[in-house]
């Protein structure tokens, strides 16, 4: 049964129009002013209110102000003596449905009543389809999401796996990049960088050498003071090479962007574009902190210069890093990258050794998988999943390494999977 509100302060017109609409069939509730309307609708749902103009005290336009800012989805007829235009022109605009004259015509207002109602029926269907669609646009949105996050995953392991390729044939390059896009993810969420900031920082930390493959192999591995200087120009070009080749790709063009300042100095003095402080993009400053410490530290072991371990490593390479701060490096990220080492020493003073068999996802590894010939199979801080251990078996039943893991307590991967 449909509901009425029907207000009017003069008692022969409340009592004749309600006892009407009753005999129609519906539930009809009386209010004699405006202030009796509200409170009727404060403690109700009224799909219709018959409200008349002309009352004392609260009068209808101001009570359907009120009416339709507490009750939107009410349809409100209004019934005046006057048949003016502008007073109707005003109801309309203030939210009415309609506008009825006295004397009522009946027949006119059952007409209205049952239009009002039709048009409630309407909205509230519209209302509820939006709402459906509303759920339906954000359900495939973040089923969007989740592909593309998907499909962004799957992006990232492809260059994971080329990286792992390229270090069979470039042992030191291969795994070089390797660290440093292990490195990257962990500063990234050390510097609190936004998500697409630091993913494009983990691709451009992968990638950052790809220019040298247009480089003849004696310069492309040689350090700077082992080259002519003609050859150090050429040598210089290989991230302007890098961007070259990633940024036909739209999901690489910003890691090329990221990887041509990487050797940029704050003070001017690096290549190949001579920029200076926050002229370099800052995740080219952080990618060049990241690059310089593995240089400093991994090219020397690799090479057997003056370096017998990895915390031997460390400290050299920091204590470099901090000395050229404020000019080629931002001390706040050197800064950052000496916290983020610490974690990673903690959380290597807190691991179990473990053999193959006792090898469960979810594990994180605390050293470093290297086989028999020196190729990195599995970084340090990789939480271990079915097809990381399934790698690893396959490795140990061939014999290529050796069958004793180092896991973490951590609560959380440290680099990316």
């Amino acid at each position: 049964m449909n509901s009425i509100l029907v207000v009017d302060d003069e008692p022969d017109v409340l009592e004749i129009t309600s006892h009407f609409l009753r005999g129609k069939g519906f539930a009809v509730t009386r209010a004699a002013s405006g202030l009796e309307a509200l409170r009727q609708a404060a403690g109700a749902v009224f799909e219709v209110v018959l409200l008349d103009i002309s009352m004392p005290g609260m009068d209808g336009i101001a009570t359907l102000k009120e009416l339709k800012a507490r009750h939107p989805a009410a349809e409100v007829i209004m019934i005046t003596a006057n048949d003016e235009m502008p007073t109707a022109i005003t109801c309309m605009q203030e939210g009415a449905y309609g506008y009825l004259v006295k004397p009522l015509d009946f027949t006119q207002l059952h007409l209205e009543v049952n239009r009002a109602l039709e048009r409630r029926r309407m909205a509230l269907a519209l209302d509820d389809f939006r709402l459906q669609l509303e759920r339906k646009v954000e359900e495939r949105t973040a089923e969007v999401r989740r592909l593309n996050g998907k499909l962004r995953e799957n992006f990232l392991a492809s260059i994971r796996v080329l990286m792992s390729l390229l270090e069979v044939y470039e042992p030191y390059m291969g795994s070089h990049l390797k660290r440093v896009g292990a490195l990257a993810v962990e500063m990234g969420r050390a510097l609190k960088l936004p998500e697409k900031d630091r993913e494009d920082l983990e691709i451009a930390a992968l990638l950052h050498d790809i220019g040298r493959v247009a480089l003849p192999e004696e310069h492309a591995t040689a350090g700077f003071n082992d080259l002519k200087e003609e050859h150090i120009s050429y040598v210089k070009q290989h991230t302007v090479i890098a961007q070259h080749i990633l940024s036909p790709s739209g999901e690489l063009e910003n890691a090329g962007k990221i990887i041509r300042s990487m050797h940029e100095h704050l003070d001017g003095s690096g290549f190949p574009d001579e920029l200076r402080d926050d002229d370099i993009p800052y995740l080219s400053r952080v990618l060049g902190v990241i690059n310089a410490y593995d240089e400093l530290v991994h090219r020397r072991r690799f090479t057997h210069e003056h370096i017998n371990s990895h915390e031997e490593g460390d400290v050299f390479a920091l204590q470099h890093l901090y000395s050229v701060a404020g000019r080629h490096f931002e001390r706040r990220i050197v800064e950052a990258l000496e916290k983020v080492l610490e974690e990673l020493d903690v959380r290597e003073r807190n691991e179990v050794k473990v053999s193959v068999r006792e090898l469960k996802p979810g594990m994180l590894l605390a050293r470093d998988i290297y086989t028999f010939e020196g190729l990195l199979l599995l970084g340090r801080g990789n939480r271990l999943t079915p097809p990381h251990i399934r790698r690893i078996e396959a490795f140990c039943r061939m014999k290529m390494v050796k069958n004793e893991f180092f896991t973490g307590q951590g609560d959380s991967p440290s680099y990316s999977q």
